[in-house]
């Protein structure tokens, strides 16, 4: 038998401490994050995932406070 959720309902079950909700369709562990290019979050294998311009200010403000914890 199995189960299905929506990202939405596994993102609420997962520790959001350690993953942002990017989209509908992506939800993104921020130890994996390399970095910010625009509008877009780096990952160490240089894939570029897009977030809209409104999520931008919102998802660097976590992304420091998530390294900021790991130093």
């Amino acid at each position: 038998a199995s189960i299905r959720r929506t990202l939405s309902q596994v993102y609420a079950e997962i520790n959001q401490e350690y993953f942002y909700f990017a989209d509908r369709g992506c939800i993104i562990n921020l130890a994996n994050v390399k970095g910010m290019d625009g509008e877009n979050i780096v990952m160490p294998d240089g894939q570029h995932i897009t977030i809209s311009r409104s999520n931008v200010t919102e998802f660097k403000s976590i992304l420091l406070h998530f390294w900021e914890k790991q130093i």
